[in-house]
């Protein structure tokens, strides 16, 4: 009898938990680590101070300054995890926290929301004393607040730089940068795909060049024999896609 009830109990446990979860799946492993990863173009990134919570699922929040598509509110609360969805766990985040958050206004659970994503990825970073700091991006892990502000369209760009689409581009036209090491100058040609723009990042994901090119070209001539000697990121934008290069200066 004991050993009949614990199994129908144990059952009806299994049978709720793989209904929740295939109602509410994530479809988005694996976890993507990096805030530049998830961040989307269309998402409201703010810089904001916990000022309360509701309930444990719920982060109100006061903006302290619009990064990435205006919020015109002073306040607003934010949704999290609340058991069956794919929100930041906000015991992570205490009152007086300074945030910057990655948010989207979305229907969860059929009610309209300020969401905070967390289950997928990253949609979070900390503020201190003028410093961003976690995981910005795969190799940054702190940057100036200004730094951090003046490079949000190269962190949303980020996000659509992606492994796949530079495998695209390599098949179907050939992209070229070298020498690598470089020097004084750094060359990109390809086949049949034409450059729009190019940008050139250090370690720390600063900007350092970019060139906004009136006709698309297929052979681009940059002269880096400014850049000090160390290791940088060339971002070039076409019409099939973004791709990026490491380059070596020495």
């Amino acid at each position: 009898m004991t050993t009949k009830f614990f199994y129908s109990f144990y059952l009806i446990l299994i049978l709720i938990f793989v209904g929740i979860h295939i109602g509410t799946a994530c479809s988005c492993w694996p976890y993507q680590s990096a805030f530049c990863t998830n961040v989307r173009a269309d998402d409201h990134v703010i810089l904001a101070e916990v000022i309360d919570f509701p309930e444990t699922y719920l982060m109100e929040v006061e903006i302290i300054q619009n990064i990435n598509n205006a919020i015109n509110e002073d306040t607003i609360v934010i949704l999290g995890q609340d058991g069956i969805n794919c929100g930041e766990w906000l015991e992570l985040f205490n009152i007086s926290d300074t945030l910057i958050l990655a948010v989207d206004w979305a229907h969860i659970n059929e009610d309209p929301s300020w969401y905070l994503e967390g289950a997928c990825g990253l949609h979070y970073l900390r503020y201190e004393n003028g410093m961003v700091n976690g995981q910005i991006t795969h190799s940054l892990t702190t940057q100036p607040f200004s730094e951090f502000e003046d490079d949000m369209p190269a962190c949303v760009d980020y996000a659509v730089t992606t492994v796949s689409a530079l495998d695209i581009l390599e098949k179907e036209g050939g992209v070229k940068t070298f020498p690598n090491p470089i020097s004084d100058k750094c060359f990109i040609t390809s086949e049949g795909i034409a450059m729009e723009q190019y940008d050139i990042y250090d370690a720390k994901g600063t900007l350092i060049l970019s060139e906004n090119l009136r006709q698309p070209l297929e052979n681009i001539e940059i002269n880096t024999n400014d850049l000090d000697k160390g290791v940088y990121y060339i971002r070039m934008k076409t019409p099939k896609g973004i791709l990026t290069r490491r380059l070596l200066k020495i």
